[in-house]
């Protein structure tokens, strides 16, 4: 299996789609180059197709597809990716590049195209081509059944994953879930939220059920592959990022008690975690090795950089930092400060830091790789957002108890920062502290940041706070692309505010 995951290592393409008349991102039509005849027989038939979906997630830039031709960037890339993009919209990030679109929340339908790279709703036409694969991989009769439950569990995981990043920037869309309806060239509109949680919730079930391994930390061949405990991940941020009720509360504490029961541990060093590969926190991460490029260096390190913290570091872009204002949310002694420098040394052998220009702090998460820019997996589930969503999910169906607690504490300790006396006066005090320990403890990681805000009723008055005056309660969802709905002729209803 070594070969699957090989893909993570530099594999870039999308299966090669052709299409013989005007591309349209909208048009349900998949057009491959195989033949009923000659593909999708063997298991190596659906490596090669379940590859394209692993590479959406990868941690190198991205690759145009032949498909829309339209250039996509990896969601876990640094520049452009998901969380790059999101954090731009929260307190975390200080945008060196003052890109003012997100960032100064001046966003709108014409902003970005479908097929603009720096827009994510282009990724809907992945979800079509998933339903497809799902399809064809069930038909097959060639391959044991235990196999084709394996592939049918990762490829329903990522459609629901890839449902859930849409969801949570666009509200709820119109995918094609339906194999026969693939061909229908007449638009839908999109469907309810709830609708659409429910074909969410409906994958990762079932994903749960088929996919056979619990989790692959000490299997270094399938390491990147998605596990019984990826699909719970997803299934966990979709519960609590959707819930209304106590019923959707009380299902996300279930899959979350489901995850702590795995196996998965805090490591005793939060720094550890990011540079331990295939650790007992990570439930998963895309892997990388030496042929692996990734962008997070080239994004946060000064352009003048000779050494931070200590380290050798090669010139970066410095186009990210951490906005002093939440770097001073860490209460001395932090452990996780480790990771965030202050100050470094320039080129001139001067020390840089607050005071004479260091405009923001640098991450450097990923301290034993920064030298060559390359060689480490990026961290997208970990076992410290399981503990700090079930002391969120425990405050809300029983207030700040013991139990909410402990769940915090363990993150805390770990960081050794202690939880004021008032966090726990009231359910809204625990509810806002969680979430301010979740921004120190989740920085940068996996558009966290913006989706917490937004849970918590906080991403608006937050931005407004920090002089972000352009900032509307629409904002928390992106626009549908302009000219989405112009080609939809009324089909497709644009977000509220736009």
């Amino acid at each position: 299996m070594k070969k699957y995951i090989n893909f993570l290592l530099g594999f870039t393409a999308i299966i090669a789609i052709s299409s013989s008349c005007k591309k349209n991102l909208l048009e349900p039509k998949i057009y491959d180059q195989f033949s009923e005849t000659n593909f999708l027989k063997t298991e190596a038939d659906i490596q090669s197709a379940v590859t394209p979906y692993y590479s959406l997630f990868g941690t190198d830039w991205g690759a145009y597809d032949l498909g829309s031709a339209a250039y996509l960037g990896s969601f876990n890339v640094a520049l452009g990716g998901y969380d790059y993009q999101t954090s731009k919209l929260t307190d975390v990030m200080f945008d060196y590049w003052q890109d003012p679109p997100l960032g100064l929340f001046r966003f709108g339908s014409a902003t970005f195209s479908s097929r603009n790279q720096n827009t994510f709703y282009n990724r809907i036409q992945f979800v079509a081509r998933a339903t497809d694969l799902i399809d064809r991989i069930s038909k097959i009769t060639e391959v044991a059944p235990a196999v084709k439950n394996q592939y049918l569990g990762e490829v329903k995981a990522m459609r629901a994953w890839l449902m859930y990043i849409l969801y949570d920037l666009y509200g709820p869309l119109n995918p094609i879930l339906d194999p026969t309806q693939l061909s229908n060239l007449v638009m839908k509109p999109k469907m309810t939220a709830e609708e659409y949680i429910k074909a969410m919730e409906k994958d990762l079930l079932e994903a749960i059920t088929l996919i056979p391994t619990e989790k692959y930390n000490a299997d270094a061949n399938n390491w990147g592959r998605i596990s019984k405990g990826t699909a719970r991940m997803i299934l966990l941020r979709m519960y609590v990022n959707t819930a209304k009720t106590t019923a959707d509360w009380q299902k996300a504490k279930l899959i979350g008690t489901d995850l702590m029961n795995m196996g998965y541990s805090l490591l005793p060093s939060y720094k550890d975690v990011f540079t331990t590969k295939a650790n007992s926190e990570l439930i998963y991460a895309t892997p990388g090795n030496a042929g692996t490029v990734n962008w997070w260096f080239k994004l946060t390190m000064p352009a003048n950089a000779i050494s931070v913290a200590g380290i050798t570091v090669r010139p970066g872009w410095f186009g990210m930092g951490m906005d002093w204002k939440f770097y001073e949310k860490y209460q001395t002694g932090d452990k996780r400060l480790e990771t965030i420098a202050d100050r470094y040394r320039n080129d001139q052998g001067r020390i840089v830091d607050r005071s004479n220009g260091l405009l923001a702090a640098i991450p450097i998460k990923y301290t034993r790789f920064v030298q060559n820019d390359v060689g480490f997996d990026w961290v997208v589930f970990r076992y410290a957002d399981v503990l700090l969503y079930m002391a969120e999910i425990t405050n809300h169906l029983e207030g700040p108890n013991a139990e909410a607690l402990g769940f915090l504490k363990q993150v805390t300790d770990r960081a050794n920062a202690t939880i004021p006396a008032d966090a726990t006066g009231s359910k809204q005090k625990f509810q806002d502290y969680v979430i301010e320990e979740r921004g120190k403890e989740l920085y940068f990681e996996n558009g966290n940041r913006r989706s917490d805000l937004i849970r918590n009723g906080t991403l608006i008055s937050n931005a407004i706070a920090r002089g972000r005056t352009d900032a509307k309660p629409f904002h928390v969802l992106f626009p549908i692309p302009a000219d989405i709905v112009i080609q939809a002729n009324g089909v497709i209803v644009q977000n509220n505010g736009y």
